[in-house]
């Protein structure tokens, strides 16, 4: 079993969490704070869900899909975004990627030949598809419909141009990239219509959670003894009880807590929060794109001193926005488990939707189950990369036992 042989992780290490958490500075009026797309989209040609689920299901009412329309998905898909495909009983046609996870043109096409009412393209760990503008030609073509899946792109450009203008529709996780803890967002390039079934926003979508990961971010504001934390976490949760006894059902104005059906619903019927808005209003985006670059610079360094790891990309091209570190190691989920245990958290990548794709297996996609994601986020300092590199396998720090 792996033991670390030195004590670089007390007891009052800070957590590290894979994305940055909310506290009372972003949501004041920051002067300087400069706005990229998607956030300066006009509230016609966008739709702010609270989950990213509920912006795929929104995108499908749009385009009107009917069960049995097919739509074209990427052999490597992150999470289940697109499981409200599923529910609607879309047809799935799967298409290739090449070892960098770019498109496969010539099997991309192929699907396309073959009748397609929508394609998904999606960009990898904030690293775009740099062959966008053959892709949208193809859609063209074919007359199908671009989606370009953004989720993992917020604030990434390819040859100057934001990831999600290239396609038809694009949809984004800002909860991904920014420090709130819902939202979806689905960017049209025609106006969008009318949705006249999902509640206004409240001011709080869940007064617990949003103290639980304002305690955990790795802010000086939030250090300390972790009993502090855990009696905060109590006391916000009987304050949202009382809220929500005191107000019951949607005449609540500070929080809703969403039914566990309502929560796993393709499409929730509330919308994103309005702190999760003011958030959204406030963030700096030149900001956030500098520390996430910088922080991805200090993780290459620090991966020399490794010999189990291997960066995914080890030069960031201009106009990336990186989401995560992705390293390949022959261990992942060993290694995202041992982090865990301190506190820091990472994750392992899926594997290709080879029993949806009925497509052959590559020997370059071995590495895909080889990946490990490790956070970057703006608000860690260089101190807590440090610490995170300090604790993976393979450093000086850390030994195996048996």
């Amino acid at each position: 079993m792996p033991t670390r042989a030195h004590a670089k992780t007390p007891p009052e290490t800070p957590s590290v969490a894979m994305t940055p958490a909310p506290h009372l500075a972003h949501w004041r009026a920051r002067p300087g704070a400069v706005e990229r797309y998607p956030l300066t989209v006009p509230s016609a040609y966008r739709c702010d869900t609270f989950t990213d689920q509920a912006a795929v299901a929104r995108l499908i009412e749009v385009l009107a899909l009917k069960p049995d329309d097919r739509v074209l998905l990427p052999v490597l898909q992150f999470e289940r975004q697109f499981d409200a495909l599923i529910a609607r009983s879309c047809e799935r046609a799967i298409y290739a990627v090449d070892a960098q996870m770019q498109v496969d043109l010539a099997d991309f096409e192929a699907k396309l030949i073959r009748g397609a009412q929508a394609a998904v393209v999606s960009h990898y760990f904030g690293l775009p598809q740099r062959a966008m503008r053959a892709i949208a030609a193809l859609c063209q073509r074919h007359g199908a419909a671009l989606i370009e899946d953004c989720t993992q792109s917020m604030f990434s450009s390819v040859d100057g141009v934001p990831t999600g203008q290239f396609g038809d529709y694009a949809l984004f996780s800002p909860h991904r990239v920014l420090p709130v803890l819902e939202g979806g967002l689905l960017v049209s390039r025609t106006e969008l219509p009318v949705d006249t079934e999902t509640r206004e926003p409240s001011l709080l979508p869940t007064l617990a959670h949003y103290a639980e990961r304002a305690l955990r971010a790795d802010v000086p504001e939030h250090t300390g003894p972790r009993w502090m934390h855990s009696t905060a976490l109590h006391l916000a949760a009987r304050i949202e009880a009382t809220v929500n006894a005191l107000w019951p059902g949607e005449s609540n104005p500070w929080c809703v807590t969403p039914t566990a059906a309502e929560a796993h619903s393709p499409k929730p019927p509330f919308s994103v929060s309005a702190v999760a808005r003011a958030a959204l209003e406030r963030a700096n985006a030149n900001e956030i794109v500098d520390a996430r670059r910088a922080h991805f610079a200090r993780w290459l360094d620090c991966l020399r001193h490794h010999d189990r790891f291997e960066p995914l990309v080890d030069e960031l091209p201009d106009g990336v926005n990186p989401l995560y570190f992705p390293v390949l190691t022959d261990a992942p989920e060993s290694v995202v488990t041992g982090l865990a245990e301190l506190d820091i958290e990472a994750r392992s990548w899926p594997r290709p939707l080879l029993e949806v794709a009925g497509l052959t297996p590559r020997p370059e996609w071995d590495k895909f189950a080889r990946i490990v994601a490790l956070p970057i986020h703006q608000q860690l300092t260089g101190a807590c990369i440090s610490h995170v590199s300090d604790n993976l396998p393979g450093h000086e720090g850390y030994t195996d036992a048996a």
